[in-house]
């Protein structure tokens, strides 16, 4: 298996309600999840992930060069976002067979969510972005 590159932005797993119903971000996060379904998103039992959180539009040219690639140390955190994409990924058959993660949140110019073949590969992907 290669890295696939899916062009979609991450989304946090959807909360309920202290009341047992859904937040109003829930439409948008099952309307995201059956976005991921059309585009056939899979992750192996052990998986090592780049989530690319897109910059703001209003930003200078020159903050976005200096960003991109760089760690994303905002909301949301990298775990409800990991949560969300185990659950999309194995939305049929359910996550628990899924051991290892290894998952980054990253800048980007543009969102997306990178699925690395191997441990190596995602290594070689963060050193190349840490080197520059």
């Amino acid at each position: 298996m290669a890295d696939r590159r899916y062009p979609i932005t991450p989304r946090p797993y959807a909360r309920r309600t202290h009341q047992g119903r859904f937040s109003p971000n829930a439409k948008k996060y099952h309307l995201w999840m059956n976005q991921l379904a059309i585009l056939q998103f899979w992750l192996p039992n052990e998986a090592y992930v780049t989530l690319e959180m897109p910059m703001f539009p209003s930003w200078s040219k020159k903050k976005t060069a200096e960003l991109d690639g760089q760690p994303h140390g905002q909301t949301p955190d990298l775990d409800n976002l990991v949560k969300a994409i185990c659950d999309v990924a194995r939305r049929e058959s359910g996550d628990h067979d899924i051991h290892t993660i290894c998952a980054r949140k990253i800048w980007a110019k543009e969102g997306g969510i990178i699925v690395h073949a191997s441990l190596d590969g995602w290594l070689n992907y963060v050193n190349k972005a840490t080197d520059s």
